[in-house]
């Protein structure tokens, strides 16, 4: 386990190099004038980005409809029924 999670900090840190390296390279910088840690937080915001879902409910779980109208004009249509 201890071995696995080494491997993965190891090729973490170096997919997040390769990612400045080209950065750098686009930029005509050098890739030690970019921040490791600048590098991980923009990576993680571009992830963000990527996996917004909309947060809505494809059904109702609810049985009763929703109350459109106000409670005591309801209430008034019930008794009358």
């Amino acid at each position: 386990m201890v071995r696995r999670h080494l491997w993965v900090s190891l090729l973490t840190y170096n997919l997040i190099r390769r990612v400045i390296a080209t950065a750098a390279a686009e930029h005509h910088q050098l890739p030690r004038h970019l921040g490791f840690t600048l590098a991980c937080q923009e990576i993680l915001a571009s992830w963000m980005l990527v996996a917004c879902d909309p947060g809505v409910l494809k059904r109702r779980r609810h049985r009763y409809p929703l109350m459109t109208r106000p409670r005591q004009q309801l209430r008034h249509e019930l008794a009358a029924a």
